[in-house]
């Protein structure tokens, strides 16, 4: 199933559709995106909070990689194929755009990201 995003590029609520032409969800506007890795918040997500990533050339959802914002824990299954060098250069990203993932969690969701004590963590 290919999704389809419309929206103008200066949006934060972009529709997406399936091939068939059914309504999927609102997706907010992706935060990040480096090397083709896509950093992104649903804007109809559920807790806890939570950044999607996409790898480049991937492109199937269930191949998504979440990592929780309050923890940076993974959330879920690790897709297979995802290498331990890979998967550290998406914390590091994750890590460097960190506040403005909150902030765009906060904003859609309406709560505050608990952020840990130790900035390491992060």
């Amino acid at each position: 199933m290919a999704v389809h995003e419309f929206g103008d590029e200066d949006s934060d609520r972009a529709a997406a559709y399936d091939d068939d032409g059914f309504f999927l969800s609102l997706t907010a506007a992706s935060v990040a995106e480096v090397d083709g890795v896509k950093l992104w918040i649903c804007t109809a997500d559920h807790d806890p909070p939570h950044v999607h990533i996409k790898r480049p050339g991937v492109r199937d959802k269930v191949d998504d990689i979440k990592i929780n914002l309050e923890t940076n824990e993974i959330e879920g299954e690790l897709p297979r194929g995802v290498r331990s060098k890979q998967l550290k250069k998406i914390r590091a990203l994750v890590s460097e755009h960190h506040e403005a993932l909150c902030s765009t969690w906060t904003t859609y969701h309406g709560t505050d990201v608990s952020l840990p004590d130790d900035p390491s963590a992060r």
